[in-house]
C-alpha cells in the first residue's frame, strides 16, 4: 500500500522467524506440547474417517471423478464428463455459501479439493452438511450450464 512504499509505517508482515529446520521444528514442538502425541494421532485418525466418508459420498454418486486415491485428509474431485468453467462454477458456487474449497488443475482439467483438518469441532455432521451442500450446488450449476 502506499504508507508502506513511502516508508512511513513499517510493515510487520515483512518481520517473522525465518523458517529455517530449528524453527519449523518449534513449530512442531509447541503443537506435540499442546495437543500431546497421542490426542495428535487420534485427531489425524478422526480427519482421515471424516475423508472417508466424503470420498465415500463422492464415489457413490456418478456424476463425479477422482483423479487418484485419497491421501490423507486431501480429497480432490472434479463433476464428471463437464468441462473446466462448469467446475470452476461449482467451486464458486459452494464458496459462496461459506464453505471454503481451493482447487488444481491436472492434465489440464479443473478439479475441486477439500482439505479435513480443523482443530477441534469438526464432526461426522459437518461432512454430513458438506456432502448435501455439494450435491445441491451440482444440482443448481449444471441446470445453469444447460
Amino acid at each position: 500500500n502506499k504508507a508502506s512504499e513511502s516508508k512511513e509505517v513499517f510493515d510487520l508482515r515483512d518481520w517473522q522467524i525465518p523458517l529455517g529446520r530449528r524453527f519449523r521444528s518449534l513449530k512442531l514442538w509447541f503443537v506435540l506440547r499442546v495437543y500431546g502425541a497421542a490426542r495428535l494421532r487420534d485427531m489425524l485418525r478422526k480427519h482421515m474417517a471424516l475423508a472417508d466418508k466424503l470420498e465415500a459420498f463422492l464415489k457413490s454418486q456418478p456424476s463425479f471423478e477422482m483423479p487418484f486415491p485419497r491421501v490423507s485428509s486431501l480429497v480432490v474431485f472434479r463433476l464428471a464428463e463437464h468441462p473446466n468453467d462448469v467446475n470452476a462454477a461449482l467451486l464458486a458456487a459452494l464458496n459462496e455459501r461459506g464453505v471454503l474449497l481451493t482447487h488444481t488443475v491436472i492434465s489440464g482439467q479443473y478439479f475441486l479439493r477439500v482439505a479435513i483438518g480443523a482443530s477441534e469441532g469438526q464432526g461426522e455432521q459437518h461432512v454430513d452438511n458438506l456432502c448435501s451442500l455439494i450435491a445441491s450446488c451440482v444440482d443448481l450449476v449444471t441446470k445453469s450450464a444447460l
